[in-house]
């Protein structure tokens, strides 16, 4: 517009009296010095990090806007706000956040407002029983049942069972094959992410199985058969000059 005015002027098309020359100057003064440049703000913003997490989350913002804001006002949705251009915030609690960021500078001013922009997912919570026998001989068969807890679906299992082998079952049998004291975990996965993980020490305990044996020695036994004898006691009694004599005699006959 200023160098439309300034060449109708120049190509003199249009005579200006006296009495208003100095009205015209006046407007080309305003047109061409005018310092009034301010744009209209728009506001906008981003994350640098992730805005999704599990658990709790550490969101780093980015503003965006544009038309020379100096002012921002950031409501983050969990009862905090900032007046940084660029603020770092920490969610500590799960939940979905509505991100709110109202920009301006001299003259003008907007708002952008973004419904569950955060989103922060609870993580389940690991837990499986044993069965009532975890102590036996090889081999042993066991059974392991999952009791984990979420308010997210569950949607990966990882059993490690301590003896190098593992599962992706929900409920898995098993069976060890060698002696030992055996460590049993669980790690469980939501879909969106979220993980939780619990380790039992010592959950199996496995024997060995006895072994039969003996031992003996080499003993002679006799394959004579013993005599028999028959023992007969019988007295003799002899009377020599008034006094009584009695005499043993021993008489043996072998059976």
């Amino acid at each position: 517009m200023t160098l439309i005015l300034l060449r109708f002027f120049l190509t003199k098309r249009f005579k200006l009296s006296k009495s208003n020359l100095f009205y015209c100057f006046l407007i080309l003064f305003t047109l061409l010095f005018s310092t009034n440049t301010t744009s209209q703000v728009v506001s906008d913003f981003t994350t640098i990090s992730s805005n999704a997490g599990c658990g709790s989350l550490v969101a780093e913002f980015e503003d965006l806007s544009t038309g020379n804001p100096d002012t921002w006002l950031w409501d983050f949705g969990n009862g905090n706000t900032s007046t940084l251009q660029n603020p770092i915030v920490v969610y500590a609690n799960p939940g979905f956040y509505t991100v709110k960021l109202t920009s301006s500078n001299s003259t003008t001013n907007d708002m952008k407002s973004v419904t569950d922009y955060i989103k922060v997912y609870s993580n389940p919570a690991a837990e499986f029983i044993t069965p009532s026998v975890t102590t036996n001989c090889v081999p042993l068969d066991i059974s392991l049942t999952d009791l984990s807890n979420s308010l997210i679906n569950i949607v990966s299992w990882t059993w490690d069972f301590g003896d190098f082998t593992n599962s992706n079952l929900t409920d898995p049998l098993h069976i060890y094959f060698y002696p030992n004291l055996f460590d049993v975990s669980l790690e469980v996965e939501s879909e969106f992410g979220c993980k939780s993980d619990i380790l039992v020490e010592d959950a199996i305990s496995v024997s060995a199985n006895p072994i039969a044996d003996f031992t003996f020695s080499n003993h002679t036994v006799s394959t004579k058969i013993p005599k028999l004898f028959l023992q007969i006691n019988l007295w003799e009694k002899t009377i020599f000059n008034g006094i009584l004599t009695m005499n043993k005699q021993i008489r043996k006959t072998i059976l």
